[in-house]
């Protein structure tokens, strides 16, 4: 049998955005719940995993989710991304430099996160 292939920084990417809605429809009150609740940490320990993915595209995928689905919790885990994060993008000149992507995408999920936590 042929050694599978490790999937795509896309597919990853892909999986971290679906696993973020089915979560979404998983936490509604209103849903008829398909998954155990030991099910739904795993999904969520799988998407705060990504943060820790070794590719950019990825762990702005996991930041973006983080945005759309985390918890007051998730706060303090977005502050440390946005302070941290390792990535950067290669500067097109001095004028231009490089700059953090994910740390960007940390700092709009900590407010976007927080505007709606304060909805809730």
């Amino acid at each position: 049998m042929p050694a599978q292939k490790a999937p795509t920084r896309d597919l990853r990417g892909r999986a971290l955005t679906y696993l973020a809605e089915i979560l979404a429809y998983e936490r509604k009150p209103a849903t008829n719940h398909h998954l155990a609740a030991r099910d739904v940490d795993n999904l969520e320990a799988i998407l705060r995993a990504g943060l820790k993915d070794r590719s950019v595209l990825v762990r702005q995928e996991a930041v973006m989710a983080l945005a759309r689905i985390g918890t007051g919790d998730d706060l303090p885990v977005l502050e440390r991304v946005a302070a941290t994060d390792p990535g950067i993008s290669k500067g097109i000149d001095a004028k231009y430099p490089g700059h953090y992507p994910v740390r960007y995408a940390a700092g709009l999920a900590i407010e976007r996160l927080a505007r709606r936590l304060q909805q809730q």
